[in-house]
């Protein structure tokens, strides 16, 4: 397991970094450091090591928490995307926009794509065919239990004078009813993008509640937007962090969602796979236990099969502190039929938090 980099800030567990593969080059953008700057790493050797290659210096990000989400175009530009919060935290800044090239590591001055506006749970970013970007993010309207809006924003080819183009809203919630929105997640096919949002009641009363998994899919030629209802399920809770994987016209789902027994919440992966880019899925609901709790799933396809990756973690037992421990497994998956068996080849027991 390589080290990418030690001078993270605190904001990195609650903020995931992002990486991009080209070829064998892998780059990773790290969350806001503790010196205030946005770090980028580069593996030439598959992630065994990592060197700094660049930085840039947020001004005025003042929590260190930018959380960013990337895409690399076919010109070696990395397009990244995240928020800004002012004086304690409580304040969003917006939405900003950075280029930066793979070639020199010099980045562009930034481009605020919303301003002054409270950001949503998650966002993510796209990049079209004839290099538009797109950007996808949930906008809070008001205080206490929120109007929401989920945005979908176009932007210019340009490295060096980014503009928003157009927007669209996929959809929203009024003021202290509807739906509240969680997982944004794109992803790039032959013909436009496809937006996956996950959704659950904003109100809530301790019971088990409706959660959702919507597609809307855009044509670029076409400029259409179709919006298709994937899933629905019953919850305690469900996780913020639901993984898509595109191979060809194959699509692979991971989303961790919590239910509750007499004794404790129970972790739980719900998985799904479409072999028609989406238009059909298959649907298999992988069920922990309080001692076995399944959390951040993960599905990896690789050419000699497909693997699910979880931390197994057990929620009935008392742990030091605010930290509950886990165990890192990695199965092996099949989707027509499902099946989920234990992986041979996988030896090591890695003890996480």
């Amino acid at each position: 397991m390589a080290t990418v980099d030690t001078n993270l800030d605190s904001a990195i567990f609650t903020g995931n970094s992002q990486f991009v593969f080209s070829g064998s080059n892998l780059y990773v953008v790290g969350n806001t450091t503790t010196t205030g700057s946005l770090d980028v790493f580069l593996s030439t050797d598959y992630g065994y090591t990592f060197t700094n290659v660049g930085s840039v210096t947020i001004a005025g990000d003042t929590t260190k928490g930018f959380d960013p989400a990337v895409c690399l175009d076919s010109g070696g530009i990395l397009r990244i995307v995240g928020t800004i919060y002012g004086s304690g935290g409580s304040t969003s800044l917006g939405i900003y926009f950075f280029n930066i090239s793979t070639h020199t590591f010099a980045s562009a001055s930034p481009f605020i794509i919303v301003a002054g506006s409270q950001i949503g749970r998650d966002y993510d970013i796209a990049m079209l065919p004839d290099l538009t970007v797109m950007v996808v993010s949930s906008l809070l309207n008001q205080g206490g239990f929120y109007g929401e809006t989920v945005m979908a924003y176009f932007l210019s080819a340009s490295t060096s004078s980014p503009a928003v183009l157009s927007s669209h809203e996929l959809t929203s919630s009024p003021f202290r009813s509807g739906n509240t929105f969680g997982t944004v997640s794109t992803l790039v096919n032959s013909t436009g993008v496809e937006v996956y949002l996950g959704s659950h009641n904003k109100v809530f009363n301790f019971t088990p509640f409706p959660a959702a998994i919507t597609l809307y899919k855009y044509t670029q030629i076409t400029t259409t937007w179709v919006t298709s209802l994937l899933n629905t399920l019953e919850c305690q809770y469900i996780d913020d962090r639901m993984t898509i994987i595109g191979d060809g016209t194959k699509r692979y789902l991971s989303q961790c969602f919590f239910t509750q027994t007499r004794y404790s919440l129970v972790g739980n992966a719900l998985l799904g796979y479409s072999a028609d880019s989406g238009s059909t899925w298959s649907w298999e609901s992988y069920l922990g236990t309080g001692l076995q709790s399944i959390t951040d799933p993960v599905i990896s396809v690789a050419p000699e099969g497909l693997r699910l990756s979880y931390v197994e973690k057990n929620f009935t037992s008392t742990n030091t502190g605010n930290v509950m421990n886990g165990t890192l497994r990695v199965k092996l998956l099949g989707v027509a039929p499902w099946s989920i068996t234990i992986d041979p080849t996988f030896y090591n027991v890695i003890t996480t938090s």
